[in-house]
Parts: structure tokens; sequence; C-alpha cells
């Protein structure tokens, strides 16, 4: 029986706090697949597939040594880890405007994440074409796929920012940052008289942010990590 241990840590960050369906979570490959893919994406699928590309034999003395490949991959979350902390660390904006002030932030550090792993995806992608040509039937299954599931990712992406409202809505039901507030306060200290409900469903929405931010993050990597496995697992 599959479960919710299974899904991405987005999708299962969104669950604990009940803005995402878990049933949805809980679906495999197959499934999130068909929900995904147009009849042309299908089409092009299955095109891959039926050709010869897809049946070449792959060399068994032309082992790939991703250890360049992670090294790089993981430099570049380093960087975008960072970028995140700064982006969601600030304490100067007043109680009221934070909601907006995160989601300003947070849409700023998906268009950071969004550039950073473009570039770091192509130069996998060239560096595995250029160096191991025999991988050409799997750069070019994921390259469909990509292609293929790009629409939907931008989709599902573009509407995170907008969730950090809903989630502010849990601590903050009457946006006036005084009503059922504990939550928030707990998340702090809440022997620490000097922060007001206010400023503790603020620093609450900021740590949550973050840590969604570090959630897609994760998934947005899971591409090019899967890509760099392939290559090292390839079967003969």
């Amino acid at each position: 029986m599959r479960s919710s241990s299974h899904a991405p840590p987005l999708n299962k960050l969104l669950v604990t706090w009940g803005l995402a369906d878990e049933k949805a979570s809980r679906q495999d490959i197959a499934e999130r697949l068909a929900t995904g893919l147009s009849v042309a994406d299908g089409l092009a699928l299955h095109a891959w597939v039926s050709s010869d590309t897809a049946r070449l034999p792959v060399p068994e003395d032309m082992p790939v040594d991703a250890s360049s490949l992670r090294v790089e991959c993981q430099r570049v979350r380093e960087t975008l880890v960072a970028f995140i902390d700064d982006s969601l660390q600030f304490a100067d904006e007043p109680a009221p405007a934070v909601l907006a002030a995160c989601q300003k932030r947070y849409a700023e550090a998906q268009r950071h994440m969004a550039v950073h792993l473009e570039t770091l995806y192509l130069r996998v992608y060239d560096t595995l074409a250029v160096s191991q040509p025999h991988l050409a039937p799997l750069l070019e299954l994921d390259a469909t796929l990509m292609q293929a599931l790009s629409v939907r990712e931008h989709k599902a992406f573009a509407g995170v920012p907008g969730l950090l409202a809903k989630r502010f809505a849990q601590y903050a039901p009457a946006a006036n940052f005084t009503a059922n507030t504990g939550d928030a306060v707990g998340a702090v200290d809440p022997g620490d008289a000097t922060v007001s409900p206010a400023d503790a469903v603020g620093l609450k929405l900021i740590q949550d942010a973050r840590r969604m931010a570090l959630a897609e993050l994760d998934a947005r990597m899971q591409p090019v990590l899967a890509l760099v496995d392939a290559a090292t697992h390839t079967p003969t």
C-alpha cells in the first residue's frame, strides 16, 4: 500500500498543513503522469518507445563517473539555500504587511531557483551528451518528459506563494493578528513577553515560508538528480 511518505517533500508538507489533497500525494509515478500528460505528450512518448533509439544497447565498458556532477548539484543547492535564507529572514516589515512581503520574497526565490536549476540541468545534460554518447536514448526520453511536464510544473509552482495566505489564515483566521495565535506564539517563545501576538504570527509565517521554499527546492532538483542517478545506473 502506498503512503504519503513516498510523496515529494513539498507535497508532504502541504498535506501536513492541510493545504493539499492527501489522496493525490499518494499517487504513484504512473498515476501522476496520467494526469499530467496530454494526448500529444502521450503520442510523443509512444513514438520514442517505439523507435530504434529506445532499443540501442548500452556498452558495459563505458561507466559514468557522476561524482563531479553530484558535487556541482550540491554546490548549486547550497547557493540556493543561502539565497532562500537571506530572502526569508527579515524583521523590517510591520506585522500586518508580513504576508505580502513573504509572498513577494517567496516569488523572488522561485525565480532564482528556476534560473539556476535550468542552467544546472542544461549543464548536466550537455556534459552527459558529450562525454557519454551511449546515453542518448536516456537523454532523449528525459527531454521528452521534461517538455511534456513543464507546463503542469510551472502552473503548480506558481500557485505555491498563494498557499502562504491559506497558511496564514490557519493561525490568524480573522487576519487581524489577534485571534487564535497560539500556534504562532508557540513557534517563537511563549515565555518571551517582548513578542506580541502580531509579531509572533509574522515570525511563524516567515518560518513556514522558508520551510516551503526548501521543500520546493528539493522538488525542483529532483529532475536533475534523477538524471544523474539514471546515468549511473543504466541497465546493460
